[in-house]
């Protein structure tokens, strides 16, 4: 991409290819960490508490995951509209 280009992005608030992936790196972070509480709550004798917190756990990774493919798509589709 060529530095008029990277300039115009940048004064549209539009991120860059590099910035999609830094935010995918961070959500699948993010995704990976919560999956691995989960495992390590699943392993404690169940309580009402612990329940709704693995729950809540749960909803998060699913969020993450998400935001993450949804972040593909969106710089997949940029890349290909771009022809970059």
């Amino acid at each position: 991409m060529s530095s008029s280009s990277s300039s115009a992005s940048a004064a549209l608030g539009v991120p860059t290819l590099a910035e999609f992936k830094q935010q995918i790196d961070h959500l699948g972070k993010l995704g990976q960490e919560t999956k691995e509480q989960i495992a390590q709550l699943e392993q404690l004798p169940s309580t009402d508490e612990l329940k709704k917190q693995i729950k809540d756990l749960k909803r998060k990774a699913a969020v993450y995951d998400a935001r993450q493919n949804a972040i593909k798509v969106i710089a997949n589709s940029t890349y290909g509209f771009t022809g970059v």
